[in-house]
C-alpha cells in the first residue's frame, strides 16, 4: 500500500500559477510608476515656467506703475534670457498703434518659458494701453 508522507514545497501548477500573475502584475506596475513619474516632472517643470513668467510679468507691471512715462523705454525689457536648470525666458514687446480699433496705442507684451525637455513653452500675454496721447 501506499504510504501517507507529508509533502513540503510548491507544486509545479503553483509555481507557473505564480510566474504567470507575477509576469501580468509587474509590467503593469511598472507602467503605471513610469507615467506617475512623467505626470510629477511634467507639472513641476509647468509651476517653474509659470513662477518664471509671473515674475516678469510682475516685474514689467510694477515698472509701469512707478513710471508715468512707462511707455518710453517699455521696449527695453525685450530680452532672451537663460535661466537655470536650462530654462528659457523670452519677452517680446510688440507696439499696437490702434488697438482694437479704439484710436489708443497700446503695448502687447508676451513672456514664453521654455524647457529642453518640454514640448510646448509656456506663454502668457498682457496688454498695456496707453490711453492719453
Amino acid at each position: 500500500m501506499y504510504k501517507l508522507r507529508k509533502e513540503q514545497g510548491f507544486t509545479l501548477m503553483e509555481v507557473i500559477v505564480v510566474v504567470v500573475i507575477t509576469g501580468i502584475a509587474l509590467p503593469s506596475l511598472f507602467v503605471l510608476l513610469g507615467n506617475i513619474s512623467y505626470a510629477s516632472f511634467s507639472t513641476r517643470m509647468m509651476n517653474t515656467a509659470v513662477n518664471l513668467a509671473s515674475s516678469r510679468m510682475e516685474e514689467i507691471q510694477a515698472f509701469k506703475d512707478a513710471n508715468w512715462d512707462w511707455y518710453k523705454t517699455i521696449e527695453d525689457f525685450e530680452t532672451e534670457e537663460s535661466l537655470n536648470d536650462g530654462f528659457t525666458r523670452t519677452t517680446t514687446v510688440e507696439h499696437i498703434d490702434d488697438w482694437d480699433n479704439t484710436g489708443y496705442e497700446a503695448y502687447q507684451i508676451t513672456i514664453a518659458v521654455a524647457h529642453q525637455k518640454v514640448e510646448n513653452p509656456y506663454t502668457v500675454t498682457m496688454n498695456l494701453t496707453l490711453y492719453s496721447k
